[in-house]
């Protein structure tokens, strides 16, 4: 199964700056799930990435992102209203109309 693979950088908000993302879509994609990392790893976790493969093999697009207290490597937990703000940019289509998309936090123990 041919899988794309895209990672890019977007401004999650001007006072945060730039954080990476990684969006990974199966070529015949059914659905898109939107994964955030827990608060001690980040979109490279040997977790995020097996989720997002396996969940590629069921023809569900995926998106990880980074917050930006991951991508400074440094800091606290982004609040909630920085959290919800930033991943919807990317997704936006043209016009201004988001993807209709299910949003998963995931955390290891």
């Amino acid at each position: 199964m041919k899988i794309s693979n895209k990672e890019f950088k977007f401004v999650s908000t001007p006072e945060k700056g730039e954080v990476t993302a990684v969006y990974d879509q199966p070529e015949s994609a059914k659905a898109l799930l939107v994964l955030g990392h827990g608060s001690g790893s980040n979109i490279r976790h040997h977790l995020m990435e097996k989720l997002s493969e396996s969940l590629n093999e069921q023809l569900t697009a995926t998106f990880r992102f980074n917050y930006p207290y991951s991508e400074r490597r440094k800091g606290v937990i982004d609040g909630e209203k920085v959290r919800l703000k930033k991943f919807g940019r990317p997704l936006m289509r043209p016009k201004g109309k988001m993807m209709a998309c299910l949003s998963l936090q995931v955390d290891t123990l």
